[in-house]
């Protein structure tokens, strides 16, 4: 279904640079030893009939049979079948002219050195044969292989540079290998090394006294000097002769033609390549024998420009980069500004260019939509602009991306224009519903759009959550977080439900200590005979309306809100009928019918069941509530008699004012043990949130910064690594970013929340209170200060600061205690507390602290710096970490020329290989010397459609006058690669009349 879309999408990718597979070392049979088994690791052994006839197509076949796009033959000395087979090139495989010569050196008498030149497809015998000039080279006729070409080896790449080729010297470990010869052309070398190796001979048999294990040591820190010597020779004398590249027998070989043994030498870097060398058709592409370079299209002039770019164009198999692990093939859309365009990304580095408007930065936050990323962290206007833009440009559009994930599964991910969510599809249409796009963790990207690094660089809990998205693993752990966030929380409603329950019951039972002492009065031997059974009775029977109100209350959430038993089996059965002329066409209505109708009464049965239970355990109660009221009124009937008989009225009196307060009291106590029960429970809790609760919070705080920092240290490894000059680390503080913390106490800062210390006395503010609280105590430990009553000094709230050796109380003693009485939830100094200000001082407990990240450039911390050093900073950190496509918008904003091309593009290109990276940018450097694998020229004509995009790599020349047309610098952008690697300016076309 979606095959076409994608085949659209490989199509604009078409001109995107890439790496292919090149065996630029090919002999044919014009080479007098072809065919010859070869002397390879994996070479053939055995030379075939078909080698020995071997055709031009022969040669074809073979390249394309390995898997090659571009192959140089190149004989020894000649060049007509080179020819002959170069003409049949075409778009699947180019093949290039070129000869193995034999040049005379000076080094050593008789001494020669083989040297590839490899000039343009189509490039003829007669062309290649004028690079000889006066050599001294026999008549083509009579040429052998081993035929000298008698001129100084200067001269003779001179004269192929002049005819517009290139020269490679031929496996320079090997004979008739440039480094070869110069290490056996050093007579001191070679003396030096015989020396050591007689000594390390002789050392093996413990037959070498001590003075000779001197010399020894003195021989092999001599032999080492020499060959660090002759090597930077053999460098300085590759560059003077200026050499396009070196062959090599191993990749690892590579080392030393770059990094610092160059740097030393101030010379650039000398590409490497391997080739097969083959003498046969077997050989040709031979597997670890061939060099992987990046081109758009695979040729002379693409391979030129590689050699002049090796950190970049030129991998060998065992390092050739495998695609990003996840990355986006491409977008199109259908409608709406960009009507009907269909843009592709690069494996690597993808760069968006054009005027202001021409819908750059429009294509990035549409990315974004389809993706589903929220733009909620962002700040209001901003979220406005990014709405502003979607609407303005997609507008009536469907959006479709082509995504490959981490295990190279290709899912289409299609949005149009304000639906809900983004659906995703396989390949031939299948519908993904179970698939989130917005938190599937397969299908996610890293979206900076313009302005948010800026914005990142002042957010401290962003920039957190920037280094929480390296760490998958720490997903666990923020979970468990989270949870006891969540149980500190209902923690928190716990108690302070039973505060207001409390504080609801207090006014009831403010009589209760008079009528105490009222009854406490009335007391005698003989009174409390008469009443002993009586306070017995009225004692088990407010014990027993206690037991029965908790049960009621407990049965509630099993009732409806008028108390009335729930009636499931009838709700279900309405809600399906109200839907059975919506599902009335499908086969399986009649079973849904029959399975729900099934459920809902089992549904209504159990609960049913359930409710029995309540209402079991409340007759219980109520038998013994009417035993013990029958009780009751014998036990009345007892005392009316006593006081009938009694012989004085004072005594009928005292027995009435008895029976009447004994009632009353036990009324009132009934509800003050309620009260108790209730404050004996709020304790519970907070000994629960602080015995248990928060130190599970912490230690799980403590895990996570434990993860964190493991990770750091890998960034920070890496971040020294990098090669530009501002140096970059990322250090984490456990727990000491309590900006929330600090609000809710209360800064007094216009535009700052209230917070809880308002008129605490005259000096919170101007004594910054909240800010010394935030750095000294955590929100547990503050709380638990207010409410400790051990502490009656308040010497946990006091905060001295010392400075040259003398302390100062920032907060003394007594204003702590003002802290403290300002806060603490106590009613009237009794032992119970006010809800509301006991749920605002617990909720100081709900604020999330977390680790502060900090962030330095050139060891000053990113707070102190300008906004274009922020930056600066945070962007080596964005593209350092993560496997994920990475999208940024204009990553250069706040960063002058000089840090764009030091920092940004030296990351860049480090990067790219690594992850798949897509930028709009103004900047030219970022696509000039980043060597953008892939440009996107975005141009418009009007304001409501985009008119025309045009793709290609920066190697194509139509992209490259667009860049030099559209991007303001991209003259000096063009002219800075060129001296860093070698690149020659293209002339500008000139001017028609």
């Amino acid at each position: 279904m979606y095959q076409s879309l994608l085949s659209k999408i490989n199509i604009a990718r078409g001109r995107s640079s890439k790496f292919f597979k090149v065996d630029l070392h090919v002999h044919s049979h014009e080479s007098d030893d072809f065919p010859r088994a070869g002397h390879k690791s994996g070479s053939s052994s055995n030379i075939t009939e078909r080698d020995k006839s071997a055709t031009t197509k022969d040669f074809i076949d073979a390249g394309n049979k390995a898997g090659l796009k571009l192959m140089a033959i190149t004989d020894h000395n000649k060049s007509k079948i080179a020819e002959e087979i170069a003409s049949l090139s075409d778009q699947n495989l180019a093949i290039l002219p070129g000869m193995e010569v034999s040049v005379k050196t000076s080094f050593l008498p008789e001494s020669t050195v083989h040297i590839l030149s490899i000039f343009p497809e189509k490039f003829g015998n007669a062309d290649i044969e004028r690079v000889f000039g006066k050599g001294g080279m026999a008549l083509y006729s009579e040429r052998k292989d081993d035929a000298v070409l008698n001129i100084p080896i200067d001269e003779f790449i001179k004269s192929v540079h002049s005819n517009r080729g290139i020269c490679i010297a031929s496996h320079v470990n090997s004979n008739k290998g440039i480094r070869t010869l110069f290490r056996e052309s050093s007579a001191k070398l070679i003396r030096t090394k015989l020396r050591k190796l007689e000594f390390e001979r002789r050392e093996n048999k413990n037959d070498i006294s001590p003075q000779e294990k001197l010399e020894l040591e003195s021989l092999v820190s001599e032999w080492k000097e020499l060959e660090d010597e002759l090597q930077n020779q053999y460098l300085l004398f590759l560059t003077e002769f200026e050499f396009d590249a070196v062959e090599v027998q191993k990749s690892n070989d590579k080392q030393f033609y770059s990094g610092t043994h160059v740097d030393d030498l101030g010379i650039r870097p000398i590409p490497c390549v391997i080739g097969s060398d083959a003498h046969n058709l077997s050989d040709i592409g031979l597997k670890g024998n061939c060099t992987y370079i990046k081109m758009t299209r695979p040729g002379f002039d693409d391979l030129k420009k590689a050699l002049l770019d090796p950190g970049t164009r030129i991998r060998f198999e065992d390092d050739v980069p495998s695609p990003p692990i996840a990355r986006i093939l491409g977008i199109q859309f259908d409608g709406g500004f960009f009507q009907q365009h269909t843009i592709s990304f690069s494996d690597n580095l993808t760069c968006l260019i054009g005027g202001r408007g021409s819908g750059k930065s429009a294509t990035l936050e549409a990315l974004r939509y389809v993706l589903g990323h929220p733009t909620n962290h962002l700040f209001k206007d901003k979220q406005q602009d990014i709405q502003d833009r979607l609407k303005y440009t997609l507008q009536d559009a469907d959006i479709k991306i082509a995504f490959v994930d981490h295990n190279g599964d290709t899912y289409i991910l299609k949005r149009r224009y304000g639906e809900s969510r983004t659906g995703c599809y396989e390949i031939d249409g299948t519908a993904r519903a179970e698939i989130d796009v917005a938190v599937a963790s397969n299908l996610q990207a890293k979206i900076f759009g313009w302005g948010e690094i800026e914005e990142l660089a002042r957010n401290k809990r962003e920039q957190l959550l920037l280094i929480d998205g390296f760490v998958p693993e720490l997903k666990v752990t923020k979970e468990r977080i989270e949870d006891l966030h969540r149980t500190i929380r209902e923690n928190t409603n716990k108690i302070t439900t039973l505060a207001e329950e409390i504080k609801s019951l207090l006014p009831r039972v403010a009589e209760l200590p008079t009528k105490k002492a009222l009854l406490s009065k009335l007391n005698s031997d003989a009174l409390n005979a008469v009443f002993s059974d009586y306070d017995k009775n009225q004692q088990a029977q407010g014990a027993i309306e206690g037991l029965r109100n908790t049960v009621i209350e407990n049965r509630k959430p099993f009732l409806q809100s008028d108390l009335e038993p729930f009636q499931l089996k009838e709700v279900l059965e309405e809600a399906l009928k109200d839907i059975l002329t919506k599902i009335n066409n499908y086969s399986w209505e009649n079973q849904l019918k029959v399975q729900f109708g099934s459920s809902a009464n089992q549904l209504q049965e159990q609960y049913q069941s359930l409710l029995n239970v309540w209402e079991q355990l409340i007759e219980i109660l109520n038998e013994i509530k009417n035993k013990l009221e029958i009780e009751g009124v014998d036990i009345d009937n007892n005392l009316n008699k006593a006081a009938e008989e009694a012989e004085t009225s004072d005594a009928k009196s005292m027995l009435s004012k008895r029976k009447t307060l004994t009632e009353e009291v036990n009324a009132l106590q009934a509800i003050q043990d309620q009260i108790d029960q209730k404050q004996q429970n709020l304790q519970t809790l907070l000994q629960d949130r602080w015995g248990r609760i928060v130190p599970e919070l912490q230690q799980a705080r403590r895990n996570a910064t434990k993860i964190r920092r493991g990770k750091l240290s890998v960034i920070n490894s890496q971040l020294r690594s990098l090669t530009a000059t501002a140096k970059v680390n990322v250090t984490l503080l456990h727990q000491k970013e309590r900006k929330a913390f600090m609000l809710t106490l209360g800064t007094g800062i216009k535009g700052d929340p209230e917070g809880l210390l308002k008129k605490v006395n005259r000096h919170y503010i101007a004594d910054k209170y909240a800010e010394h609280y935030s750095k000294r105590h955590s929100p547990h430990t503050f709380v638990q200060a207010i409410l400790d009553e051990a502490d009656e000094a308040g010497k946990n709230l006091q905060i001295s600061s010392e400075e040259n050796d003398n302390v100062t109380k920032v907060i003394s003693q007594e204003n702590a205690l003002d802290v403290r009485k300002h806060l603490h939830p106590k009613i009237d100094g009794g032992p119970y507390l006010e809800p509301e200000k006991l749920r605002k001082l617990l909720e100081i407990e709900h604020c999330d602290t977390e680790d502060l990240v900090q962030i330095s450039l050139d060891e000053r911390l990113i707070e102190e710096l300008s906004p274009g050093q922020r930056c600066s900073a945070l962007i080596p950190i964005i593209l350092l970490e993560g496997d994920c496509p990475l999208i940024i918008d204009q990553p250069e904003d706040n960063l002058d020329n000089k840090l764009v091309f030091s920092l940004v593009v030296d990351i860049v290109r480090g990067l790219k290989e690594k992850r798949q990276i897509i930028v709009a940018t103004h900047n030219p450097n970022i696509p000039v010397s980043g060597d953008a694998e892939q440009i996107v020229v975005f141009e418009t004509l009007t304001r409501e459609r985009c008119e025309k995009i045009i793709l290609g790599s920066i190697d194509c020349e139509d992209v490259v006058d667009q860049v030099k047309g559209i991007m303001e610098g991209s003259e000096e952008a063009f002219r800075i690669r060129a001296e860093k690697y070698g690149y020659k300016m293209r002339a500008k076309p000139e001017q028609k009349s």
